[in-house]
């Protein structure tokens, strides 16, 4: 790789003004910051044009590099918004965009040509394939998916030119970036729109009631220099939403190891109080099985609260708290918390009393320490502020929304795509009724699936070849071969989970994008159109008012489908069924090392098949994925469709309540 040649970047986070100097003073050669929209950070405090001027002048007067977080999906009536965000962008000029929405690539690339794009890890690449997809496409960077082991880094670093960044501090998800559903299930809260609500974070009670899925913090300094011998570009730390503290401190820590390896047990020192949870390597480090935390609060645990008046508390513990220090308080059993600064503490024979004014807490809850008053940084930016020359041309505003209208009308009457996981639905499924049958199985299963055989043959223009969601590196040939016996024995149709995979697919294949490859915009769309997709499934999390909002009519509504609330590579012990206090159930399936957890009610939108058709939407998908197996289910799903008529018991997730 070219990148081998140079120094790692270490690249930080900046969520407000103090962690924004916090991490200049702290060594940092790049930092990643949002604007108050379209940001996977929406609760940090974000950064208005004038601020992001001043800081990307004092940024630069330091040699440092600023990045601009534009990397959440984008609903058609934000379009607007996003271009005035661009142009702002275009005259301040940070370095670089880090994007997740097609969208923002196509829009970028041929009316803000000048930005340099760096591929979030939302849009969770983890193969080399995509790696080298992004640099074909003008993509320079590719921040890869947190899962990846050692072996699998080295490999892709190796087989690609693309410059790579990986996370090497901070807060894990239990889910793949890009592919959790949870938080937009609980109520529209999108994690690929920036306000995850965490449920991860939250008790579940299966076989035995858990944290189940809240991780431990990634660490991985013990790494930093074999990342360097790699030619990893970025040694990138999560935590926009962290103190300026936090910030100051990891960056230290890091920088010493970037500039002198032999300081690596004096970094790890200084981590020791960064405050966040119980520390993990994760898939790099090869411990996965240690990897989830039943303490999921952030901090340092100080101790139990032994006694309580109004205005103070007390807990056994030997570390000395300042006054100003932040505290966070949790009760046994519940997920929310309490996070305030003390008014002062005194500590007596390991008793400490902690001072402060009208506090909820009470005997029995847990402390941590949160935050300590190590440093003060500027809590204002300290460049004047220079006011923004101009605003985006009415009429050029006005062509460009014209040219991202993708009026393409729907089917002439209603058509029917469904789709499988398991070859037991092969004779369940009257293929007559119709239009594809998108066929996603197992490793184990296509070795069992055949091509040749009569039923096969005689519907071979409707059977679609679907790859998974996350391909190993090691896998890449098994698909790769996968896709050219299906083309030769006359199968010419695959939809693909990640749009890199239409590297694997024999020349001439016919394309579909399905619903992980985000299209809640023409502009997305269009943006799949320019990388050959033809065919193409909506977003499961879409709403009804921002299909309408586009133009187009032709996209493939899931209307029957278990939604994938989880995909990770992490495993879970929460036995096959489990559910939360509000009596939701939920289920858990592993396909080839994969973790799947789906509710175990469906989703159906069957009863507004008849809403939906006159607004010209006439393509739908039943998915029968992870549903049992039966001769009737196909039958009555596809009935009620046609009778536009609900399906119970089933939700209509963000269909009618619509997605933040």
């Amino acid at each position: 790789m070219d990148s081998q040649k140079q120094k790692s970047e270490l690249l930080l986070p900046a969520g407000n003004v103090e962690s924004f100097y916090a991490a200049i003073e702290g060594g940092a050669d790049a930092i990643y910051l949002g604007t108050k929209y379209f940001n996977a950070r929406e609760r940090a405090a974000n950064f208005s044009p004038q601020q992001l001027k001043a800081m990307v002048k004092h940024a630069h007067n330091q040699q440092v590099k600023i990045y601009v977080t534009l990397n959440t999906v984008i609903k058609n009536q934000e379009i607007p918004e996003l271009l005035h965000v661009l142009h702002q962008l275009q005259e301040i000029q940070p370095d670089a965009l880090i994007i997740q929405d097609m969208a923002v690539w196509h829009i970028v690339q041929k009316y803000f040509p000048s930005f340099e794009l760096h591929a979030s890890t939302q849009m969770a690449h983890h193969n080399s394939i995509g790696a080298d997809f992004a640099k074909q496409i003008g993509i320079q960077r590719v921040i890869m998916a947190r899962e990846l082991n050692f072996n699998e880094l080295q490999q892709i670093s190796k087989k690609t030119k693309t410059e790579l960044e990986i996370f090497a501090h901070g807060a894990l998800c239990y889910a793949f970036s890009g592919m959790c559903l949870f938080s937009s299930y609980l109520g529209g809260m999108g994690a690929n729109r920036g306000i995850c609500k965490q449920a991860c974070r939250r008790i579940y009670h299966g076989t035995e009631s858990e944290f189940h899925f809240s991780m431990k913090d990634n660490q991985l300094i013990d790494l930093v220099p074999e990342f360097a011998n790699l030619g990893i570009r970025s040694i990138k730390i999560e935590g926009r939403m962290k103190p300026a503290e936090y910030v100051y401190r990891v960056a230290k820590a890091y920088r010493m190891v970037l500039d002198n390896p032999k300081r690596l047990d004096e970094a790890k020192k200084v981590l020791e109080l960064d405050l966040g949870r119980e520390k993990t390597a994760w898939f790099m480090g090869g411990n996965v099985s240690e990897s989830i935390t039943q303490a999921p609060a952030t901090g340092k645990l100080l101790g139990k609260i032994q006694h309580c008046e109004s205005d103070s508390f007390t807990i056994a513990t030997e570390m000395e708290l300042l006054k100003s220090s932040r505290i966070r308080v949790f009760s046994a059993g519940v997920s929310e918390h309490q996070t305030f600064k003390i008014e002062g503490a005194e500590t007596q024979n390991g008793i400490c009393t902690i001072f402060k004014s009208n506090h909820n807490a009470k005997i029995g809850d847990d402390v941590y320490l949160a935050g300590i008053p190590e440093k003060q940084f500027p809590s204002k930016i300290q460049e004047k502020f220079q006011p923004m020359k101009s605003t985006l041309p009415f009429r050029l505003k006005q062509k460009i929304l014209k040219d991202l209208e993708l009026h393409q009308s729907g089917a002439k009457s209603v058509e029917i795509i469904a789709r499988i996981n398991e070859l037991a639905w092969l004779p369940k499924v009257d293929l007559r009724e119709v239009k594809h049958l998108i066929i996603n199985l197992s490793t184990k299963e296509w070795q069992h699936f055949d091509a040749k055989s009569g039923l096969m043959k005689k519907f071979a223009d409707k059977i679609i070849i679907e790859l998974p969601k996350f391909i190993p590196e090691g896998k890449i040939s098994t698909y790769r071969e996968l896709c050219k016996t299906m083309y030769q024995q006359g199968i010419r149709r695959f939809s693909l989970s990640h749009l890199s995979q239409k590297l694997l697919v024999p020349k001439g294949s016919i394309l579909m994008a399905n619903e992980n490859i985000y299209s809640f915009s023409d502009a997305s769309i269009i943006a799949l159109k320019r990388n050959g997709i033809q065919d193409y499934i909506r977003p499961v999390e879409n709403d009804f008012p921002n299909l309408l909002a586009g133009k187009d009519r032709f996209g493939i509504i899931p209307i029957y489908f278990h939604p994938h609330l989880f995909v990770s590579r992490m495993p879970v012990k929460t036995g096959e069924s489990f559910h939360e206090n509000d009596g939701r159930n939920y289920l858990h399936h592993v396909v080839d090392g994969i973790t799947y957890i789906i509710p175990e009610e469906p989703v159906s939108l069957t009863q507004y098949k008849n809403k939906l058709e006159n607004k010209g939407f006439k393509r739908y998908l039943i998915d029968l994925s992870f549903t049992k197996v039966s001769s009737n289910r196909f039958k009555t799903i596809v009935k009620r469709l046609k009778q536009s008529e609900q399906i119970q018991p089933a939700s209509n997730f963000n269909f009618k309540a619509e997605m933040k």
